[in-house]
């Protein structure tokens, strides 16, 4: 086994007990000036690296909690846009009922009228759509 003769070391953020660089040789010896201030240097940077692993993990978490709301807000859209769709399409449905049921008693026009309700529901259906649409298309 070898035996260290020498070591250096140096603090490296004491506060958040990390503890100490180490720097160990087999033969004894003192580090100058300009070797302690790189040692210094080197566990400061040893700090930025920890402190950046640690950022690394806050922000993986954060992005994993937004891409769980993110799909529950997806979810949602779907829902919602399903239900305003059927909304659409009852209107749609029912203003074909009344014209087919009252075709004989309807002047000109409340036929028009009725037609206009029925395309403004396809027209309104078809906005939903493209707008789930366009949302796929953005998301991917």
């Amino acid at each position: 086994s070898t035996q260290s003769r020498s070591s250096a070391a140096s603090d490296v953020y004491k506060r958040q007990g990390l503890g100490t660089l180490c720097v160990i040789d087999r033969e004894p010896r003192e580090l100058d000036a300009a070797q302690h201030k790189f040692l210094d240097a080197l566990s400061q940077q040893v700090i930025r690296l920890f402190e950046l692993r640690k950022t690394v993990k806050a922000l993986e978490e954060l992005e994993n909690v937004l891409e769980k709301k993110s799909k529950k807000l997806e979810d949602y859209d779907t829902i919602i846009a399903h239900d305003i769709k059927a909304h659409f399409r009852n209107i749609e449905v029912s203003s074909e009922l009344l014209h087919k049921i009252n075709e004989d008693k309807l002047d000109s026009k409340s036929v028009e009228h009725l037609d206009n309700i029925k395309s403004e529901s396809r027209k309104a259906i078809h906005f939903i759509n493209e707008i789930g649409n366009h949302e796929l298309s953005a998301r991917a």
